[in-house]
């Protein structure tokens, strides 16, 4: 199969065009107006991930937030917040350009109407990871599975960079892990990683990986890697052809041992 990047991406912004909904919302400030933002992805309940922008005429900027809702769900799941985990989550919220208010526990962006649709990128793909890393189901599981992955990397003496940014077509994109290429005949492999397997969390790693690899930076002829937690949640062979597709190597972490030799 020829990858074609572009049309991965125009697809995927086609399906998002279609299942975006948008709401005004009464202000009473004056010059500040405020609309909702449904998304299409969903959170840790099957909800809707929904963003809030604040227009201020006055400074003409925007501010998208979450309205402190991933914050608040951490605390409902009885997520406890160690120095460690605040740490991760720092990593994330700094990592994607978003900033966190401890006042109103909300992750927020401001910027101008040029920077708008990008800077909703950051928010919600910032609002998924968290979600992702962060809602731990099992009260056995003693350490995030980003950890876990990390730790794996290190036993195994496998050079991974962590939380690597990387400019794509469009987008600004996190990335889980850089390997760099030990062999002049190899390349650099890049690793997404989920820790909750879902249709919604597949959609946004191939389309931050299409965005990689449609771009201009050295990353853009890395090979890509996904590594899934199976831990809890089954994961079909059709799932894994969604990947394969696009020539994304998958790794289920109850095979991590046997499959440690594809990225030596």
């Amino acid at each position: 199969m020829t990858l074609q990047p572009d049309k991965l991406i125009e697809d995927y912004l086609n399906w998002l065009r279609e299942r975006i909904s948008f709401k005004d919302i009464p202000s009473n400030e004056e010059g500040v107006k405020i609309a909702s933002i449904d998304s299409p992805f969903l959170d840790t309940h099957n909800d809707y991930l929904r963003i809030y922008v604040v227009y201020n005429e006055k400074s003409d900027s925007y501010k998208l937030t979450d309205d402190g809702m991933t914050y608040y769900d951490l605390k409902t799941n009885n997520l406890e917040l160690t120095e460690n985990r605040k740490d991760i989550l720092s990593q994330f919220i700094n990592g994607l350009g978003v900033r966190f208010d401890n006042d109103t526990s909300e992750i927020f962006i401001e910027c101008k109407e040029s920077d708008l649709a990008k800077s909703k990128h950051k928010l919600i793909q910032a609002m998924i990871n968290i979600g992702d890393m962060f809602i731990l189901s099992k009260p056995y599981v003693k350490a995030l599975f980003f950890e876990d992955v990390a730790n794996f990397f290190a036993e195994h003496s496998i050079p991974a960079t962590r939380d690597v940014t990387i400019e794509g077509k469009g987008f600004s994109n996190k990335i889980d892990f850089v390997i760099p290429s030990r062999k002049k005949e190899e390349n650099e492999k890049i690793v997404k990683v989920i820790n909750s397997p879902s249709n919604t969390g597949y959609r946004a790693v191939l389309f931050t990986l299409s965005d990689i690899r449609g771009g201009a930076t050295v990353h853009a002829s890395a090979d890509q890697f996904v590594i899934i937690n199976d831990q809890e949640r089954k994961v079909s062979p059709d799932d894994l052809k969604k990947f394969e597709t696009y020539s994304v190597k998958t790794l289920l972490w109850s095979e991590r041992e046997e499959s440690v030799e594809i990225f030596n």
